[in-house]
């Protein structure tokens, strides 16, 4: 998730010089190893944590910088929160995600699929949803219970698109309720566009997701990873997304989680659903500004991003038309079969660009990992 948030009520701190890390499963150093060589090592590498490590490097981890608190996995942050106001949203991803629920305000139930740190699951647990997440790594659900807030024992531990076909199959057969909302967010930062995100894109896997879903009125909410439009191959990996999603929901919005003047790596979330979603299109970026602006909200808030966020419409489709916007005019037909044309560099590009948005020290396995590895 790259694009952070405002602090609300005023601006962000900048960031401090002071890196506190945890694991889910720290341990003391190793005995061959004295206390004052790596408090040596760590003036020397000028790093700020001095130990904390984990039985298996390269695990899940927490790491404090400043007054946020990160996620961190696999060389990307899937996870962060305001250490004095947990229930904001510090990516504006996730306030794009958590819109859904007003979108239909009349839903009961959620799932959310891929937990991270909790931000959405946590935020709507928090109405009057009842929630159900998964979350197919058990450190990453316990680091989120125990670092991040999210409520203990509402998670299962399994793989997501297992479940959402063993809930499709149990409301076929009468046997559990639909979700009336169905958020699913499993980018591997350290690969944005691998097997995680392909997986639940495909043809059967979005069949599943929609027959666990609310007849007509429920709504899908999946989020991508592209570069900067500018880049073609970002346009296409953009289509082929909205081409499959559009060949099972006959309505489809998509929005980056920034303004589109912005470069670089961005989140798209996708809206999908039989039912009706907001029809505005091609929104005047000054007008909702305005609108913004009169209602209270500071640029770069909560408040701001859920009212601007539709003026960054990025892709749409409508009863088996779908375009591209921002730029790109194109129209095509949806396509569950659709294949983004094969760049393995691609998807590392788009993870490098995610990282440019982070401190490099956040992505530094604990000390002891160097010493020992």
């Amino acid at each position: 998730m790259p694009t952070k948030q405002k602090k609300k009520g005023g601006k962000s701190k900048g960031k401090g010089k002071t890196t506190r890390e945890t694991t889910n499963d720290d341990a003391p150093p190793p005995s061959g190893l004295p206390l004052k060589t790596l408090i040596a090592a760590a003036l020397v590498a000028g790093a700020a944590t001095l130990f904390s490590t984990t039985r298996s490097c390269g695990a899940p981890r927490v790491v404090e910088e400043g007054d946020l608190r990160y996620l961190v996995n696999n060389g990307g942050v899937i996870g962060v929160q305001r250490i004095g106001a947990p229930e904001q949203a510090v990516f504006r991803g996730w306030v794009v995600q958590r819109t859904a629920s007003s979108l239909r305000d009349k839903a009961r139930n959620a799932l959310v699929v891929g937990l991270g740190g909790g931000s959405v699951a946590q935020y709507w647990r928090n109405t009057s949803l009842s929630v159900h997440a998964v979350e197919i790594d058990g450190r990453v659900a316990k680091l989120a219970e125990t670092h991040f807030g999210v409520t203990r024992g509402t998670t299962m531990v399994q793989d997501g698109l297992k479940f959402i076909r063993k809930r499709a199959d149990d409301v076929r057969r009468k046997r559990g309720p639909p979700y009336d909302l169905l958020n699913i967010d499993v980018i591997d930062a350290g690969d944005p566009w691998g097997s995680a995100t392909w997986r639940f894109l495909g043809k059967s896997a979005l069949s599943a997701s929609k027959k666990a879903l609310t007849p007509q009125q429920g709504l899908l909410v999946f989020t991508v990873v592209v570069g900067s439009l500018a880049d073609e191959r970002s346009r296409q990996y953009l289509k082929v997304a909205t081409q499959r999603l559009g060949a099972v929901f006959p309505r489809v919005r998509a929005y980056r989680d920034s303004p589109l003047s912005e470069p670089g790596a961005t989140n798209v979330i996708f809206f999908a659903s039989d039912g009706g979603l907001d029809d505005e299109v091609g929104i005047n970026v000054e007008e909702r500004a305005a609108a913004a602006e009169l209602s209270g909200a500071e640029p770069g808030s909560e408040d701001w991003v859920a009212a601007m966020h539709k003026s960054w419409e990025v892709a749409r489709c409508d009863a088996g038309t779908c375009a591209l916007l921002a730029n790109v005019s194109d129209t095509f037909a949806p396509d569950g079969s659709a294949a983004a044309p094969p760049d393995k560099g691609y998807s590392a590009m788009v993870a490098s660009q995610l990282r440019e948005h982070f401190s490099p020290s956040l992505f530094q396995e604990p000390l002891l990992c160097a010493l020992v590895g």
